[in-house]
């Protein structure tokens, strides 16, 4: 069998894919994936026995009659075909399969066949899927996937995701709100590479900053933590497990026929091997969106300057609920603050400026450099509501974020909007310019503390993870699907 990078490297970059089940037809899943393949860097080739030529391209009826090698096979003909498909695949050789197709484990014991099947007759393909919406790469153009268009790229995010439909609603959001990926996969039923191998290629990965995974199960859960482990120190990795409630569990049984395993275990192994854990996908966009384009927070120290008294109280509230600490400033700082402030405006921390209008654009950038060039706070985070929420203070504030770079200040600027959509461009040029904002301070105050527990993980990350204290045998898990709270599962 191929090795796991090997195989990755033909997932994720190949230089020749095929696509069997490629079609003309509009409405099919081969036309829409034959158009979302239209912007690929590399040569793509048409596989079906129901024509001779698809979009102008020479078809072939079989992979075996493919001539050349190919790097990448995308499937999307029916389950039934999909084992001789592979076994094709097999025979030439070919590193690696997407299979796009559904039908299998999660559709009963006739799909269970096939699954088992499909992977007798792998050989040393290597499968993605089944029953996934595909993968992308946002580097090369490569969109092997049902997404109708490729998230915004030249980033470093890339997302792992066993739900296609809520996968790409993520990305969908985070494209909204200017996240920038690198690549996207989707597991299904993660039949063969699992999420253990993906996180070990990303996490090596030179165009990958910060690995996402949202998951419904983690067969491979010890795997998974051994690798985090590895991992952590050098990158973020955020995972957001569904399933945690007993109704959640039988959703994900129906949905990809996955088993939750004890969700207190599960979280307590993933944090303790430096992984980062969400309980919703905004959540996790977030924190992505707040360790992605930002310095990583040397401390708890939040600086924070807004022009509504009340919404800073809220948000201090907030980052003290997320252990994070909101100081007082020293004399010497407050009084340096003073000295640029109206005579009504307030230079504790929270820095209120009150509402001088005139003076947002000079103010907002004064305050926010003042502060985070003062060794004082770890984590400045201006809030822009009503009348700060505009284009000329979200420019200055962006040029001034470039200023601090520029001079080697390494404090993250996060900033909380509190404004109407109307107002929306201000937001998307300081997210253009690497400078995230979190509508409202709850979501403010959430990923700025997953942002300064990430960072503090670097060097606090356990070396080794001890093995649990045998008490006896487990019992015997009964088929069908399992009460999370009552019957846990042991990693596998």
């Amino acid at each position: 069998m191929l090795t796991t990078d090997t195989a990755l490297d033909a997932v994720f970059a190949p230089r020749r894919v095929a696509l069997v089940g490629a079609s003309d037809r509009p409405g099919t899943a081969g036309c829409l994936v034959w158009e979302n393949l239209a912007g690929f860097s590399g040569e793509v080739l048409p596989v079906t026995p129901s024509a001779t030529a698809v979009g102008g391209r020479l078809a072939v009826p079989t992979l075996r009659d493919v001539d050349g090698e190919v790097d990448l096979a995308v499937v999307v003909v029916p389950a039934s075909a999909v084992p001789g498909v592979i076994a094709d695949a097999s025979a030439k050789g070919v590193p690696a399969a997407v299979v796009i197709s559904g039908g299998f484990t999660e559709a009963g014991p006739e799909g269970a066949r096939l699954q088992q099947e499909m992977l007798a007759a792998s050989g040393g393909v290597r499968i993605i899927g089944p029953n996934c919406f595909g993968v992308q790469n946002c580097d090369l153009g490569l969109n092997a996937s049902l997404a109708p268009g490729l998230p915004t790229g030249g980033g470093g995010i890339s997302l792992v995701t066993q739900s296609g439909s809520y996968g790409m609603a993520v990305y969908t959001l985070g494209r909204d709100e200017r996240a920038r990926f690198a690549k996207v996969c989707a597991t299904g039923n993660k039949a063969d590479v699992g999420d253990s191998e993906l996180l070990r290629y990303l996490g090596s990965d030179p165009a990958t900053r910060t690995l996402c995974f949202l998951s419904e199960s983690l067969p491979d859960g010890r795997a998974f933590v051994e690798v985090a482990r590895q991992v952590t120190p050098h990158k973020p990795v955020i995972v957001l497990r569904t399933g945690r409630s007993s109704a959640g569990a039988r959703a994900a049984f129906s949905h990809t026929a996955a088993l939750a395993g004890h969700q207190r275990l599960a979280r307590a192994a993933l944090e303790q091997s430096g992984v980062t854990v969400v309980g919703s996908g905004l959540e996790m966009l977030d924190a992505t969106r707040a360790l992605d384009s930002q310095p990583l927070p040397a401390g708890p120290r939040v600086g924070i300057v807004s022009n509504s008294g009340g919404t800073g109280v809220e948000l201090t509230d907030l980052l003290a609920d997320e252990g994070l600490t909101v100081p007082e400033l020293s004399s010497s700082l407050a009084e340096e603050l003073r000295a640029v402030l109206p005579p009504l405006a307030s230079a504790r921390n929270p820095v209120d400026i009150t509402t001088v209008w005139s003076r947002f654009t000079e103010l907002y950038p004064a305050m926010v450099d003042r502060l985070a060039r003062s060794g004082e706070v770890d984590v400045v985070i201006p809030v822009l509501l009503q009348r700060s929420a505009d284009e000329a203070v979200a420019g200055a504030l962006a040029d001034l974020v470039a200023a601090l770079r520029a001079d080697g200040v390494a404090v993250p600027v996060y900033v909380c909007w509190v404004a109407d959509r109307t107002n929306r461009a201000g937001a998307d040029l300081l997210q253009d310019a690497g400078v995230p904002c979190f509508d409202w301070p709850q979501r403010t105050a959430r990923a700025v503390g997953h942002a300064v527990r990430c960072a503090a993980v670097r060097t606090g990350v356990p070396r080794s993870f001890p093995e649990p204290r045998r008490l006896g045998p487990l019992p015997p898990v009964p088929d069908g699907v399992v009460d999370v709270e009552v019957a846990p599962m042991p990693w596998r």
